[in-house]
């Protein structure tokens, strides 16, 4: 997605971008909100670029000494422009001789005022419709004063419309009663449409009734926005450390963790046919995790990765469980000690983080005028923060027009301190002589509970990350490396605010030893033979993890809830639509 004015960067220094023949500037250009302005400052360029016959772009020279655009040019380039935009009425005011609403297509926070005559406007413009608008782009006003971090969220350019045509009404609104069957709710469509009218609580926006809709309100679009944008960066961080994005199934017969959390694929069609034949066929499942075939592959690849979904039938119901989610998940033949695994999984994040705070570092200027992408991004990062951080957050009634980014400055000063210095490690052990002092004794091979997570965490204080390695065997699965048969070659991420964020562990190399401890399940040893096969036939040392995406999302966006990062939340016993 581009920015309001990723423009002004290409003109900063002599840059190639793509445009259209110079006769374009006569004619109507269909975009997004987000892009109109890149649009109209490039009807410019062939004025003050030179032609590319060859790749059909124009390359710019800076066009003033500062390298900047003047603002004639910038004026010329709005006053010969006309534009088409499809989006939503946020809100409506209706004059005498003029009509004002604004209209946001869902690319940015910043919405764009239309200007029409009443006589274009028919009963059916209403807040919550589709429109299609054509019109004029012109200057409304200077930028706007950001003063004490509030952000003006209306665009300081404005539409005159020519035509605007309804694309859909809402008229039916009013007349739906409560409850309909279509799960269709008044409340949440009234309250997911306009600016000024409730916003539906986050119960009902989770629930059957109010998750189609959600995606309408700012604040779960600004969440949107930046979860596409994190997950770009994630894969532009593997990429920088050389890893090779693979494609993984989702339907498998391998049960990677071993245990009962596992969806079961069942078709009657397929059984129907295996019983007429005789065939016995193993299981199938929904993948819980892509690890077995990232283990395939990366014998012959060295360094491969994967984003992609994961599902655990978890009865967990906490703000930190779904059921099905998303695992970035990578294996190395360079991952051969806890040490090294520790490292890398710690390079992984410091790299996410940074990346993250780049993203959205605000570049506006002392006249808070939105100067890119970064100031796009910073502002959808406020939206988050200050409405999905907590329950009570969300009950809060924004401003409309306006928000206020200073809702940012502790979690980012937090963000930036948990850089300043190393994670810590420690080993199971140690952290249950810790938790043993604090609350008496306890089993020695019992996984810890969420809130023995906190406290571990807490144990170290300036919300630092703490590594646990070297548990018991009996608390890891088969595929963990265990050099003496007591611990496991294994590290899990404690995340301050968020408990586990990251498993991993050093691989069983031995061939005999995977079989003899898959042997006390047939059916495991059955589904995994092909997995066992691997050693033995030019296998190496290797090692991996998992990072929760949708967790990683609610350290960076600071959202209370897990089921608040995704746009349809998957939760055992409550998944609906």
């Amino acid at each position: 997605m581009l920015g309001f004015t990723r423009s002004f960067d290409l003109f900063k220094r002599t840059r190639r971008i793509c445009s259209p023949p110079p006769c374009w500037r006569l004619s109507t250009k269909s975009c997004s909100v987000a892009v109109w302005r890149v649009s109209s400052l490039s009807l410019i360029v062939p004025k003050y670029g030179r032609w590319n016959s060859r790749n059909e772009s124009y390359l710019v020279h800076p066009l003033t000494a500062t390298g900047q655009i003047s603002r004639n040019q910038e004026e010329e380039a709005a006053s010969t422009t006309n534009i088409k935009v499809i989006g939503w009425i946020r809100s409506i005011r209706r004059h005498k001789t003029r009509v004002f609403f604004d209209v946001s297509d869902g690319t940015t926070p910043i919405n764009l005022q239309v200007v029409s005559s009443p006589d274009l406007i028919t009963d059916h413009v209403r807040v919550g419709c589709a429109v299609s608008i054509e019109g004029q782009l012109v200057e409304s006003r200077s930028p706007p004063s950001n003063l004490d971090h509030l952000i003006d969220l209306k665009s300081h350019h404005e539409l005159h419309a020519h035509t605007v045509q309804v694309l859909d009404p809402v008229n039916k609104v009013t007349t739906l009663p409560e409850p309909v069957e279509s799960h269709v709710s008044p409340k949440v469509i009234e309250g997911t449409m306009g600016v000024q009218t409730p916003r539906p609580d986050l119960g009902l926006l989770r629930s059957e009734t109010g998750l189609a809709w959600r995606h309408r309100l700012p604040e779960f679009a600004a969440m949107l926005r930046l979860r596409a944008r994190v997950k770009s960066l994630v894969h532009d961080v593997m990429r920088q450390l050389e890893y090779l994005e693979v494609d993984t199934p989702i339907l498998t017969t391998a049960n990677c963790e071993g245990n009962s959390e596992t969806f079961i694929v069942k078709s009657g069609t397929m059984r129907s046919k295996w019983n007429s034949e005789a065939v016995v066929q193993p299981p199938v499942y929904l993948t819980g995790s892509a690890q077995l075939h990232l283990e395939a592959l990366v014998l012959g690849l060295g360094k491969v990765y994967t984003l992609g979904p994961a599902f655990r039938a978890e009865s967990s119901n906490t703000r930190h469980h779904l059921a099905e989610f998303h695992m970035l998940e990578l294996e190395s033949v360079h991952l051969r000690s806890v040490d090294l695994l520790c490292d890398e999984i710690e390079t992984v994040i410091r790299l996410i983080i940074e990346e993250f705070l780049k993203l959205v570092q605000s570049t506006a200027g002392q006249a808070g005028a939105i100067q890119g992408d970064n100031d796009l991004a910073h502002i959808d990062l406020a939206s988050v923060q200050s409405s999905l951080s907590s329950e009570r957050n969300w009950a809060r009634v924004p401003h409309p027009g306006t928000l206020d980014t200073s809702c940012l400055i502790e979690p980012l000063s937090q963000m930036k301190s948990l850089l300043s210095r190393p994670f810590v490690r420690i080993t199971f052990e140690d952290a249950l002589h810790h938790l043993s002092e604090r609350f008496g004794a306890r089993h020695p091979t019992e996984d810890f509970t969420k809130e023995e997570e906190r406290h571990i965490v807490e144990w170290f204080g300036e919300s630092r990350p703490v590594f646990v390695t070297d548990f018991p065997t009996s608390l890891k699965p088969f595929y963990c490396l265990s050099s003496d048969g007591v611990r496991a070659e294994a590290a899990d991420l404690l995340f301050p605010g968020i408990g586990e964020l990251v498993g991993g562990s050093v691989r069983e190399t031995d061939e005999s030893v995977l079989r003899q401890r898959l042997s006390t399940d047939s059916s495991g040893l059955c589904s995994n033979e092909w997995y066992c096969g691997l050693r033995g036939l030019g296998s190496a040392p290797h090692g991996g993890f998992g990072l929760g995406f949708e967790r990683l999302l609610q350290i960076l966006l600071g959202v209370h809830n897990i089921r608040d990062v995704t746009p349809f939340p998957r939760v055992m016993n409550k998944i609906v639509l």
